[in-house]
């Protein structure tokens, strides 16, 4: 499931109540590239470093929403060679012994 299903309150490019469409994918397809100024849900303005690494709020957490995520290994550690092993992009299991998973942010 993707993030930022609560409806909008307030639109992310000037801060008006009333935002058209007021779902967040609705309005950035609706809206094309504009950078979101200000929080959605709860009208405050966003900070400048916020939005210089964030433009569209793909990061900004409705109140009350769940944060919906799975942990996915990003790599495996091998003692015996003393390096990284990397997934395939396939999907593809690609160890004969099991590592334990390092997972981003851990």
């Amino acid at each position: 499931m993707k993030q930022q299903q609560t409806l909008m309150r307030f639109d992310p490019a000037t801060g008006d109540s009333t935002p058209y469409p007021s779902h967040a994918a609705q309005w950035r397809e609706f809206n094309g590239e504009m950078a979101w100024l200000f929080n959605p849900w709860n009208g405050e303005r966003r900070h400048a470093g916020d939005v210089g690494s964030d433009r569209f709020g793909h990061l900004i957490l409705p109140p009350g929403e769940p944060v919906y995520a799975e942990a996915k290994p990003v790599a495996y550690y091998d003692p015996k060679a003393e390096t990284f092993m990397f997934p395939p992009k396939d999907g593809a299991r690609p160890f004969a012994k099991a590592w334990k998973p390092l997972y981003a942010g851990a």
